[in-house]
């Protein structure tokens, strides 16, 4: 039955409640996910409606801040002389131009990688991601670390937390480290392990463009968010925001592995060959481990990572209706800043980052674009 909405919206929220009834007494049994998308969208509908002029304004606007700030002169990076920044007795320079080997055999699928999901109470987002990156063709298997004290899910209890198309396996820590995230794992089926976190939402055209800039490059990393550092007078080094990143500098010497592709033998070079010191102030401080493992590979690299652009990559961290986190208390920026400067005493008081510009204007747009895409589908 088609019912011609009407100027008001009556009409709509008449769809809205025949497809109602028809999810609750039809055999075909719609889902609830079904239903709610159909009641998200009518109520956008209508909101658009009364609020095109609003809405049109709003947009007009925020482009035209978004091209003045992207066109702007960007400021150049500060030069600090070494001479005032001596090499610090800790320095342990790694000097070899590949990780330790992961695994002595190759790996079984070539083809495909693997989801390892870091999340640590937060059931809703867990489920909703293993939902989410179950229907990837790329995707070999989906790992969970799992460093909660209860035990993890199991299919027989709670199927919910587990997918019919994927390999699903949720792999127990003993304790609560970041560190964790980087541990080799037993069983891995293929090179390339897309790093997450359980607050991102990627859709698999996203993950299967990451896939294919790694492998023209699968010895760096390739990530969604890219931040930037500079080396400051006293010797220390700041940490970016994003807005800093993209707009004032217009260049990024980091990916963050809370969304980034990396070669597997990673995981076994940071457990047992970057300093125990770096992991230890890592637990500590719960924070930076993304910051090591970039500073690691790019020291073995000699050369910065990949940016992988997206429109559509939604972080839950972010926004008007960002989830709890590490990175949304007070003190996460100060931390990182003290990261990068402790951690550059291993590397010879110099980090080997190499910060690079961002290779077109719409690269830096991403920022906005993204919270424009986020709030225009309800996800902000």
């Amino acid at each position: 039955m088609n019912i011609a909405p009407s100027d008001n919206g009556t009409g709509l929220r008449e769809r809205f409640n025949s497809l109602f009834w028809q999810k609750k007494y039809s055999k075909e049994k719609k889902t609830d996910d079904d239903y709610n998308l159909v009641k998200r969208s009518i109520t956008w509908i209508e909101f658009s409606k009364r609020n095109i002029v609003p809405l049109s304004m709003l947009v007009a606007v925020l482009s035209f801040i978004t091209l003045y700030l992207c066109l702007i002169p960007k400021k150049s990076l500060p030069y600090i002389d070494p001479l005032k920044c001596p090499p610090t007795k800790e320095a342990t320079l790694i000097t070899a131009s590949r990780p330790i080997q992961y695994e002595t055999s190759e790996a079984d699928h070539l083809d495909r990688f693997t989801i390892v999901l870091a999340t640590y109470k937060r059931p809703d987002l867990l489920k909703k991601a293993i939902k989410r990156y179950s229907t990837c063709k790329e995707i070999d298997a989906i790992r969970v670390i799992w460093s909660e004290s209860n035990t993890p899910p199991i299919r027989s209890v709670t199927p919910d937390y587990f997918s019919q198309n994927k390999d699903v396996r949720y792999d127990v820590k003993a304790k609560n480290s970041l560190n964790s995230r980087f541990e080799p794992l037993d069983g891995l089926r293929t090179e390339a392990v897309f790093s997450m976190d359980d607050d991102m939402d990627l859709p698999c055209d996203d993950l299967k463009h990451a896939f294919e800039v790694w492998k023209e490059d699968k010895w760096n990393l390739a990530g969604f968010y890219p931040r930037l550092h500079i080396h400051q007078p006293d010797c220390g080094y700041r940490y970016l925001t994003s807005y800093e990143t993209f707009i004032t500098y217009g260049q990024y010497s980091i990916v963050l592995t809370k969304a980034a592709m990396l070669h597997r033998d990673y995981f076994r070079h940071y457990t047992e060959v970057m300093p125990r010191q770096i992991r230890e102030m890592i637990t500590s401080w719960m924070n930076c481990e993304d910051i090591a493992m970039q500073i690691m590979v790019s020291n073995l690299t000699r050369s910065p990572p990949n940016f992988v652009h997206s429109h559509t990559a939604i972080d839950w961290g972010k926004g008007l209706l960002k989830v709890k986190g590490i990175s949304s208390s007070n003190a996460h920026f100060s931390r990182r800043n003290m990261c990068l400067t402790e951690f550059s005493r291993f590397y010879g008081n110099s980090l080997p980052l190499f910060p690079t510009p961002f290779e077109s204007l719409d690269d830096r747009f991403t920022p906005i674009t993204e919270t424009l895409y986020g709030f225009f589908n309800g996800r902000i």
